[in-house]
């Protein structure tokens, strides 16, 4: 499991394979879109304002995730490390199908699929890219955590709550904080929003509170 620090975290912006409704996987480096470009640009103001302001990003090596991770960045300036283990789910030869393809079937028990990794796998390797973050981040300074959808299921598999997590927007940003009062998923978790003039936050469906 994790250790128990608070950290951000939040999906790249939208990409060409997202507006295409194509696989993308940790083989594809699908570039963002103008709406992924603006998306993380129009979020960048309000971060500064955050009541717990993030301390260092770490983002995927994908450049779908280092571009949103550098526009993030431009009214934080912080120190950016590129950490390659989060990198979305490989999916080999997935890539590229319509994800309404009939042989694409996710579940925290999925094999392989050819020249991809295992849902088993994957969680072990999002377990790994999330413990280095969050082992070189202090508590009380979370770091922001810039990556893919795929790395909040590889979350659940760890929890073993896959099945309570569903659709995360692009450039969604969650805060996931330490929550003992539920210990098999020991997560508060907030998501932020643009209202307005204004940031507001509100419990996901999968918060540790709903679960």
């Amino acid at each position: 499991m994790l250790p128990l620090k608070p950290f951000y975290i939040i999906r790249h912006g939208e990409t060409e394979h997202n507006m295409a409704g194509l696989v993308a996987g940790g083989e594809t480096d699908s570039t963002l879109t103008p709406k992924g470009r603006e998306q993380p640009q129009r979020l960048a103001p309000y971060l500064p304002e955050l009541p717990v302001k993030p301390a260092r990003i770490f983002h995927s090596s994908m450049s779908r995730a280092r571009d949103t991770a550098t526009y993030l960045n431009a009214k934080l300036d912080l120190e950016m490390e590129e950490v390659h283990d989060l990198r979305e789910h490989d999916l080999g030869d997935w890539s590229g199908l319509p994800w309404e393809d009939p042989q694409i079937r996710f579940s925290k028990d999925m094999k392989a699929p050819p020249n991809g990794e295992s849902s088993a796998q994957f969680a072990a390797r999002v377990q790994r890219a999330l413990t280095y973050c969050l082992d070189n981040s202090k508590w009380g300074e979370p770091p922001l955590i810039v990556c893919h959808g795929g790395l909040f299921f590889g979350i659940g598999i760890m929890y073993n709550v896959y099945e309570a997590i569903h659709v995360v927007e692009n450039c969604q940003l969650y805060y996931f904080e330490p929550h003992d009062v539920h210990p098999y998923f020991p997560w508060k978790i907030m998501q932020y929003e643009i209202n307005g003039n204004e940031l507001i936050t509100s419990p996901p469906p999968f918060c540790a509170t709903r679960i």
